[in-house]
């Protein structure tokens, strides 16, 4: 499961939500770029694209994709 979050917030978001989650799924959450400890982008980027390196990273085949505001607008397109 991969979380993706609101425009006004970080990975951090998400804090009370792992411990239940991670009982039942491999949870994945990111700072966006130019959010938390991401630096900010340095050119155009695909946020969709940054989301498939993410998994890629983790050697995540597929994931039930949850976002909160353009987290959520991010994980549709």
């Amino acid at each position: 499961m991969l979380l993706a979050h609101a425009g006004i917030a970080d990975r951090r978001m998400w804090d009370g939500q792992v411990p239940v989650l991670s009982g039942r799924y491999h949870v994945i959450r990111y700072d966006q770029r130019g959010f938390g400890e991401s630096a900010p982008p340095e050119a155009p980027y695909c946020p969709a694209a940054d989301i498939g390196a993410v998994l890629g990273h983790a050697d995540a085949d597929w994931a039930v994709l949850v976002g909160c505001s353009i987290g959520g607008a991010i994980a549709i397109s």
